[in-house]
């Protein structure tokens, strides 16, 4: 028996686990990870207009802001580094998904501290 998805549209997601980007089939988070057993995430939705991300740097730095209060980065990290690579991955994500220029997308951020096990 496989499981259907309550909306088809997410059949062919791309997620991007410990550094790959991996179709939806082939992503995996272990269920000992501390963000599957206590929540410990956050995440950011951004939408993607003609191939440009709407309130980029205020997503970003929710995002951190979100992230340095749970601990899942320093208190004395300037947020350079994460920056740069949440970029990447965007960067990697709307190569993937947007071919021309005028892609329209929805992307959702999560993260979480991989190294966090309960």
């Amino acid at each position: 028996m496989s499981a259907s998805l309550p909306d088809p549209r997410n059949a062919d997601i791309w997620v991007h686990v410990g550094g790959r980007l991996l179709r939806r089939a082939d992503a995996k988070v272990s269920v000992f990870d501390s963000s599957v057993q206590g929540g410990d995430a956050c995440w950011e939705g951004l939408r993607v207009y003609d191939g440009g991300v709407f309130a980029f740097d205020r997503h970003l730095d929710r995002l951190f802001a979100s992230a340095r209060a749970l601990q899942q980065v320093g208190q004395d990290e300037s947020g350079e580094r994460f920056f740069s690579d949440v970029q990447a991955v965007l960067r990697e994500i709307l190569c993937q998904r947007c071919i021309d220029s005028d892609c329209d997308a929805i992307v959702t951020l999560s993260f979480f501290d991989p190294t966090s096990r309960l």
